[in-house]
């Protein structure tokens, strides 16, 4: 806060507050100074105060009511509300006093020093201040009084704090101070002297025999250190005094961290999971509090009741956990014990201070310095005892083992003859077993072979059925027209014979037979039925010469060798050879994708494919009933897709439920009567396009048809083994 620059009518108002304020005010609330070095302790019954939920300014001083203060160190608890401190320096000799609070939880201090009515001195301290604004260079809140002989000053102090508000208030001589001053970075120079030599200590010793209880060790002192180093002020002067949210919050941070690893240590310094398993939980309930608070904290939430709870609680538990444990026998608990009461009993005093139930004086004040440094050389001596406690375990676990290996070594050796002769008898049993197996699958091999040939030949004897039916058509046409173009040849040739006497005969005569002739005959309609009789010939050889071009392309069932073909070819052909099975009514659907290049295959086992499944398709729509508005269809569709070729073989016929659609590929599955089918035709289908590295999709409906889709890539990197 500025000083106040008053103007005359600011002035008597100010005058006439304070004229009423020190009117009411007793004169019991004031403090003799002098040059002596002694000091009177903690000086809070010097003062007066009064606590208020809202800022209140210097100028409005007057409406505040104060009560005296009975507590040498006062304890204004843990709330959100502003305090004011008053008090009347009286000076009995020329020289400087030094006003040191002895505690680092007050977030915001300023001090107003009073003349009668005239700002003599404004200091701002305080947690969220930086050190740098702060009147004097020390790790605590201080500010020096200066006066001459006689002068009297009215001291107002505004504090407020997110912990609790401890007012451990006194003064010094500037002589005093310096050396009080000096004397206390003497002695918490040697407690963190101590702690890092530790820290270093049982890092080398971590190193050494590789116990993860060192890194908790060195974890929890590192906190503890830091944790004492917030409550003397020592962080927010040195480590963090630019950071506004550090400085705030430090002490409980560093609190709750300590507590954390503290617990944690202990868990597994103790084996508490081992040794106490209800402890073990208790202690880890504990170290969630912890975390809670430092959570708490993060969103803006007060945690210092928590932390010093925890703290109190924790240490008790800690003790009954390790009384447990020594009592079972094992040995570092003993030692634990030991080193951790003194530390325990520092935590108890230093908190019972916090609560006014111990006196606010330096040994409380720092009864965490000198407990935890017994409790950090005494851990210490308790971990280096534990590499012996390692050492005998390992060397006990080693006879334990090289026992056990011995014994192993004796079972070995009887063993060993007995397997040997087990081992020539399973050789001899093994040795049968594989010629029997290599039997077995030679006879296998040869039943797949002639199971596969007569799945070939069973689709021989389809093909050559409906080639012979195919073909037999276009020769009856033939054959039916030759007989008729014969008559009706010698018709012509009798004709053209009559015609010819011509020259011979009277002409008149002979023009007149020809004539009677030619109408006998009815030449139109024989020329007529010659061209019907010729184009019935050239149809049915056209018709031969499709269903021999079919059965050329088709015919391609043993190429070996992969080469580009045209699928639309193949299914073309298929349909063609399957013709003589497709009954009148079926309805044959071709969409075929013009831009489908062709693709690396072998033509005629793609071919194979579609025979099997078109057969299936024909058979699947011939045994449906369809309503007035249906009609047997087949589909076949082709895409592309990318890289790849697809193609669908769709019908609407009896399709399949889902139990018969997870076995069609099985071998020997089949829904066809005795004698229809052998059950190896769609397993077949399926190592083919296997074979040529595409995939197919069946989808199916019972009672609605059935969709094959056959997907492949366009291009094979290599020839197939």
């Amino acid at each position: 806060m500025k000083n106040f620059i008053f103007t005359s009518k600011r002035i008597r108002l100010f005058f006439t507050a304070l004229f009423i304020v020190l009117f009411f005010h007793s004169y019991s609330n004031s403090i003799a100074l002098n040059c002596s070095d002694s000091t009177k302790g903690y000086i809070g019954t010097y003062f007066e105060y009064s606590g208020v939920n809202k800022s209140i300014g210097i100028k409005d001083i007057s409406k505040l009511i104060f009560k005296n203060s009975s507590e040498q160190v006062l304890n204004l608890g843990l709330n959100d509300s502003t305090y004011w401190l008053h008090s009347k320096l009286i000076f009995e000799s020329d020289c400087i006093k030094y006003f040191e609070f002895d505690s680092q939880g007050i977030d915001t201090l300023e001090v107003f020093l009073f003349r009668k009515d005239t700002l003599v001195k404004n200091y701002l301290l305080g947690s969220n201040v930086k050190t740098s604004k702060w009147p004097l260079p020390s790790h605590k809140y201080a500010f020096p009084v200066e006066s001459s002989l006689g002068d009297t000053l009215d001291l107002y102090i505004r504090m407020k704090s997110s912990q609790q508000l401890l007012v451990p208030i006194q003064f010094k001589s500037e002589q005093l101070y310096w050396k009080n001053n000096l004397k206390d970075n003497l002695v918490y120079g040697i407690y963190f002297g101590i702690i890092s030599v530790m820290i270093f200590y049982n890092l080398f010793l971590y190193f050494s025999v590789r116990d993860v209880n060192y890194l908790y060790y060195i974890a929890y002192i590192f906190f503890v250190g830091m944790a004492q180093a917030s409550i003397l002020g020592y962080a927010q002067s040195y480590l963090w005094p630019n950071v506004e949210w550090l400085r705030l919050n430090g002490t409980i941070l560093m609190g709750s961290l300590s507590g954390i690893f503290t617990l944690l240590f202990v868990i597994n310094f103790l084996r508490t999971r081992r040794y106490t398993p209800f402890l073990h939980i208790v202690l880890w309930v504990a170290v969630g509090f912890d975390v809670l608070a430092i959570i708490l904290l993060l969103f803006g939430v007060n945690g210092y009741n928590i932390v010093n709870s925890v703290a109190a609680i924790g240490s008790v538990i800690v003790i009954i956990t390790a009384l447990s444990i020594m009592r079972k026998g094992y040995l570092p608990a003993k030692f634990f014990l030991v080193a951790y009461s003194f530390f325990l009993l520092s935590v108890i005093v230093f908190v019972l201070k916090d609560f006014s139930i111990l006196p606010f004086n330096d040994l409380t004040t720092k009864s965490m310095i000198y407990g935890s440094s017994f409790e950090i050389v005494l851990l210490s001596l308790a971990l280096a005892n534990r590499i012996n406690v390692l050492r005998e375990e390992k060397e006990t676990s080693q006879a334990e083992a090289l026992k056990a290996l011995r014994e192993n070594e004796k079972i070995i050796r009887e063993q060993n003859v007995l397997l040997e002769q087990r081992v020539n008898e399973r050789t001899l049993e093994l040795q049968e077993a594989n010629e029997e197996l290599t039997v077995t699958l030679s006879n296998l091999k040869d039943t797949q072979t002639q199971l596969v040939d007569a799945e070939k030949m069973a689709s021989l004897g389809q093909l050559t059925a409906g080639i012979a039916h195919e073909i037999n058509n276009p020769i009856n046409f033939v054959t039916s027209n030759i007989k008729p173009l014969k008559r009706d040849l010698a018709d012509v040739y009798e004709l053209v014979e009559a015609y010819s006497i011509i020259e011979t005969e009277e002409m008149e005569d002979a023009l007149k037979k020809a004539h009677e002739l030619k109408e006998e005959i009815d030449y139109d309609y024989l020329k007529e039925e010659i061209e019907s009789l010729v184009q019935g010939i050239s149809d049915g050889a056209n018709r031969t010469s499709e269903i021999v071009r079919g059965l050329k392309n088709f015919s391609r069932l043993d190429e070996d060798v992969v080469k580009p073909a045209d699928l639309h070819e193949g299914l073309s052909s298929t349909i063609v050879l399957l013709q003589s099975k497709i009954k009148e009514g079926i309805k044959v659907i071709k969409d075929f994708d013009e831009n489908l290049p062709k693709i690396d295959c072998y033509p005629g086992k793609l071919n194979q494919v579609f025979m099997n499944i078109l057969n299936n398709g024909i058979y699947a729509v011939s045994h449906k009933n369809y309503v007035e508005d249906e009609a047997p269809t087949l589909t076949l569709k082709t895409q592309m897709n990318g890289n790849m070729a697809s193609v669908h073989l769709i019908d609407n016929g009896i399709g399949m439920d889902e139990a018969t659609k997870k076995k069609i590929f099985d071998p020997f599955f089949t829904t066809k009567d005795v004698g229809e089918g052998t059950g190896l035709g769609m397993s077949i289908v399926y190592k083919i396009i296997e074979k040529h590295g595409g995939n197919m999709t069946v989808n199916s409906e019972l009672g609605k048809g059935t969709e094959f889709i056959i997907t492949l890539p366009l291009s094979q990197p290599n020839e197939f083994e």
